[in-house]
């Protein structure tokens, strides 16, 4: 029963459900991002600013702006996103579909970098520990940049396996370990190589893997969200789930 026990800090005399409301972007949330101690939060929104939260009082630390641009694909039309990361108590990285990419010193503005992508992307992730952004691109390539390793406009690593617009990715909590949607999905790693894990009917448009890397959970366009099991390569179980659904993710500490 413990493992299922959360102890949470003092919000509000009588909050029910809704622990805090943070209030202030004028445009959707793209992404939200913890801080690696749960007292702060990241918010990444269309009013292109970015926004540092204190989760219990529910205050505005600081912002910066940044720019996130539409993009126009060749299979769904114009699409807008951004991925964030909090990889140190002060250094917050940002990443969007055009190649903005972001290094933000909580101290200071944001330190822009424009990164040439090789096409358009449909699809934006960052590595928790910030040192690599991916995007999925609508030629079902993937481009990944290091940012330990290249200039600032320096080439990145182009990985081929899709044949179709990658519309999802996602950093395993180790920032080892890639995993991909389109109509099947990939796991891409340096040490244990890359493969193709599953073929779906259908697009895969939000994915998700385990800290242990075993479990990769993705939604589907027919509003399915999907568990599945790396190593057996089976199926956990299927949830229907309402039309509007932004994002799923796993605890870092669990499994």
């Amino acid at each position: 029963m413990e493992e299922f026990l959360q102890v949470w800090p003092p919000v509000a005399t009588d909050w029910g459900f809704e622990l805090q409301t943070l209030r202030g972007h004028t445009g959707r949330i793209l992404s939200i991002t913890p801080s690696i101690d749960g007292r702060r939060l990241v918010t990444v929104a269309e009013d292109n600013t970015v926004r540092l939260w204190d989760v219990e009082s529910g205050t505005e630390e600081k912002r910066t702006e940044v720019v996130i641009s539409v993009v126009k694909t060749s299979s769904v039309g114009y699409l807008r996103d951004a991925a964030s990361a909090f990889p140190e108590k002060d250094i917050v990285v940002i990443a969007e579909l055009t190649g903005g990419y972001w290094r933000w010193n909580l101290e200071d503005d944001a330190r822009p970098i424009n990164i040439k992508l090789p096409g358009v992307a449909a699809s934006v992730s960052v590595s928790p520990n910030g040192r690599y952004a991916a995007w999925g691109l609508d030629t079902g390539e993937i481009y990944i940049w290091d940012a330990d390793n290249n200039s600032e406009e320096g080439a990145g690593r182009v990985l081929k396996g899709h044949n179709s617009p990658v519309w999802c990715l996602h950093f395993s909590s180790d920032s080892e370990t890639l995993v991909s949607g389109s109509t099947d999905i990939w796991k891409w790693s340096p040490q244990a190589g890359h493969e193709r894990i599953y073929q779906t009917g259908t697009i895969i448009e939000r994915i998700a893997i385990s800290p242990n890397r075993k479990f990769v959970v993705f939604r589907s366009w027919d509003d399915t969200i999907s568990v599945f099991h790396c190593t057996t390569l089976s199926s956990h179980g299927y949830a229907r789930q309402p039309e509007v659904f932004i994002s799923t993710t796993f605890k870092r500490n669990k499994s």
